[in-house]
């Protein structure tokens, strides 16, 4: 819809009168909207339509603790999500990503100056996970510099765990969900000479594509993927998730070990910090396709 939106106005002609800008419109915009600072946008990524009635009343449930005392749909796929506390909505924030049926829920601060077709939902926080790196790269700027290759950094956890020092490296970066997952990082050379290949897993990571690699479809509705592919010529899989078990949320003062890099500021939103739990955050509603009609 988005799309054909826009081609359309990129083929019209506007006359002067209907290009001249709507007096006091800025003026207008500028103004506060009470408790706004508590809302989110949020946008299902997915390639067809949710049931909008459902989803907002299994996040009422889900996040009715925070308290979530209110949710409108904005459009196809697009919710305003409104906390009764600022705390409460920072807990959802800081905890993205979370999925419904196994899509992913892009959530953004509000900011009333935008129309719900111009918020970016491009930029997406995540924990990633890299494995194999010499001992002696466990440190924090290897870890900003590793992080930097996936995105922004925001968080590297040097906290002691099973398999944190050694197997792998634990950092958060905001990736852009458009583009296709990267892989790996390529950290210095090994004794034959050959680049050392680091590989990435990702915590939570929300449907994507076997084939491109991009968050949003799957195989079966991938637009650039040759018919009938093989299972040995993709180049993305399962492999790249962190399998874990659920643990559940803490909102007590954060461990030592994690070192925290400049925040992330998109739009009106920000990244404020990144956060020690691991809660698969994936809501799953019985055999009801996420893909409904509204």
């Amino acid at each position: 819809m988005e799309e054909e939106v826009a081609k359309m106005l990129g083929e019209l002609k506007f006359t002067d009168e209907e290009m001249q800008d709507l007096e006091g419109a800025e003026m207008i915009l500028e103004k506060e909207v009470p408790g706004s600072e508590k809302w989110l946008v949020g946008k299902l990524v997915s390639p067809g339509i949710v049931d909008g009635p459902m989803l907002i009343r299994v996040f009422i449930a889900v996040w009715r603790e925070q308290p979530l005392v209110d949710a409108t749909k904005l459009g196809p796929n697009m919710f305003l999500f409104k906390f009764g506390r600022m705390e409460g909505r920072d807990f959802v924030f800081d905890r993205v990503p979370w999925t419904f049926n196994g899509e992913l829920l892009a959530l953004k601060a509000f900011d009333g100056k935008l129309s719900p077709t111009e918020y970016d939902f491009c930029p997406l926080p995540i924990w990633i996970r890299v494995y194999d790196l010499p001992l002696t790269g466990m440190d924090v700027e290897i870890g900003k510099a590793i992080a930097r290759k996936f995105g922004e950094c925001l968080t590297a956890d040097f906290r002691r765990g099973e398999g944190r020092f050694g197997e792998y490296m634990r950092i958060r970066a905001v990736i852009d969900s458009s583009k296709p997952l990267r892989r790996c990082v390529i950290v210095g050379k090994l004794n034959d000479g050959s680049p050392r290949v680091c590989m990435a897993k990702y915590e939570r990571l929300p449907r994507f594509c076997y084939w491109c690699g991009t968050i949003g479809h799957e195989l079966d509705l991938c637009l650039v993927a040759p018919n009938n592919v093989r299972e040995d010529q993709l180049q993305f899989g399962d492999w790249m998730r962190v399998k874990f078990k659920p643990k559940s949320a803490s909102l007590g003062a954060p461990k030592p070990g994690l070192v925290h890099f400049n925040s992330m500021n998109s739009g009106a939103g920000k990244f404020k910090k990144a956060v020690e739990v691991v809660e698969d955050n994936t809501i799953t509603v019985g055999n009801v396709s996420a893909r409904g009609k509204m």
